[in-house]
C-alpha cells in the first residue's frame, strides 16, 4: 500500500467516532473509561477532550492530573502517528520525556490543541538517514469550558527506524 493511502486511512479511521472508541477500549482502556474523545484531527493538528467527571477527579475538587496528561499525549500522538504513515521506514518510537506547567485548577471539561511544526518532518527524514534516534518535542495546550488556559504540556519522542 503506497504511503499516501495509509495516512488516508489513518485520517479516516481517526475522525470516525466507533473506530476509534473501540480502539481506546480495547488499547487504552483508561483514556475509554474516563471519557477521553478526539474532536479535531487533521495531519499536523489535533484536538482532544477530557471530561470533568467522577473518573477524572482527584480529592481537591479538580481534574487530577494524569488525566489531563493522557489527553494531552494523545493530541500529540495522533498527528505523529499520521506522520509515521507516510514513510517506507518501520520505525520504533516512545516519549522520553514529558513535562506539564499548571496555571489553575481544571474544575470543567478541558479540550487540548496540538499543532506539529515542520520539524518534525526533518527530523523522520534524519532518523531515516542517519539511522540514529532522533527526538521532536511536542506542545499541547489544555483550555477549559470558559476558553482560559489551564494547563501546557510538552512531550518529548523519540523515534528510530527499525533495522
Amino acid at each position: 500500500m503506497r504511503n499516501k493511502e495509509r495516512q488516508s486511512r489513518f485520517s479516516q479511521w481517526v475522525r470516525k467516532k466507533w473506530p476509534l472508541y473501540l480502539f481506546l477500549a480495547a488499547k487504552v482502556p483508561a483514556g475509554f473509561l474516563s471519557g477521553m474523545r478526539v474532536v479535531k484531527f487533521a495531519p499536523s493538528f489535533c484536538e482532544t477532550t477530557m471530561p470533568f467527571w467522577f473518573f477524572t477527579k482527584n480529592p481537591f475538587k479538580s481534574m487530577y492530573f494524569a488525566s489531563q496528561s493522557m489527553a494531552a499525549e494523545l493530541s500529540t500522538a495522533l498527528p505523529i502517528l499520521y506522520a509515521l504513515e507516510g514513510s517506507d521506514e518501520n520505525f520504533a518510537y516512545i516519549i522520553v520525556e514529558n513535562q506539564a506547567k499548571y496555571q489553575q485548577k481544571a474544575k470543567s471539561k478541558l479540550t487540548f490543541t496540538c499543532e506539529l511544526g515542520d520539524e518534525l518532518a526533518f527530523k523522520l527524514n534524519q532518523a531515516i538517514q542517519t539511522r540514529q534516534p532522533q527526538t521532536y518535542r511536542a506542545y499541547s495546550v489544555a483550555h477549559d469550558s470558559k476558553g482560559e488556559m489551564v494547563s501546557e504540556f510538552w512531550f518529548t519522542w523519540s523515534f528510530v527506524v527499525k533495522s
